[in-house]
């Protein structure tokens, strides 16, 4: 008798298990949102570290070619390519001296995932020069810049030029003080990263 009684009070209460399973649920609901956070953060610095790598290709061949290789929208300009395969930009980095051993893809601008963009194919960094350019954009010594989408996966105005030439406020960089996913552009420039107008 003793040890059927015992038997029957080892086992865990409805209410005990409701407690855990509620301690589970409310872990879970701190923990999930943190590690996705915690990839965007990663995301980031990714971003910022692939941009340092391009910018070390792009000085080089501007050392070696006395300009730095022709952007996007230069390029387009030029003729050197349509407007749905600006990518080809980027061939300039690889071939036939290799400034860079292979061009990083944007973690932001993964397919079907980043709005008002006409780049078909690869998403690399959206990389502009400017010496046929916007000339208010010259006269502050801008030659090239290059962007991700951000966190917020939208590549929309105001664009660069507009907002170093004075047409549009400065509110499409990315700033994580604003919260990790929040509205933007990570923008590297040959005179470092844009802050504003910089009159």
């Amino acid at each position: 008798m003793k040890s059927s009684s015992r038997l029957c009070t080892a086992g865990f209460t409805l209410i005990e298990l409701l407690i855990v399973v509620a301690i589970i649920a409310i872990l879970a609901a701190i923990a999930v949102p943190n590690f996705l956070e915690a990839q965007v953060r990663s995301k980031v610095s990714r971003v910022k570290a692939d941009q340092r790598t391009i910018a070390t290709a792009i000085e080089t061949y501007t050392v070696d070619n006395n300009r730095p290789p022709i952007g996007y929208n230069e390029g387009v300009t030029l003729g050197c390519w349509d407007n749905k395969h600006k990518f080809e930009a980027y061939y300039r980095f690889t071939t036939p001296i290799a400034y860079i051993t292979s061009i990083p893809l944007d973690p932001f601008s993964e397919k079907g995932r980043i709005t008002n963009t006409d780049v078909n194919g690869p998403f690399y960094y959206n990389y502009n020069t400017f010496l046929t350019g916007n000339n208010k954009v010259k006269a502050k010594g801008y030659t090239w810049c290059m962007f991700s989408a951000g966190p917020s996966r939208i590549a929309d105005a105001p664009w660069f030029t507009e907002m170093v030439n004075g047409s549009a406020p400065p509110t499409n960089v990315y700033d994580a003080t604003n919260g990790t996913v929040s509205y933007g552009q990570i923008i590297r420039t040959n005179k470092g990263i844009f802050t504003g107008n910089n009159d």
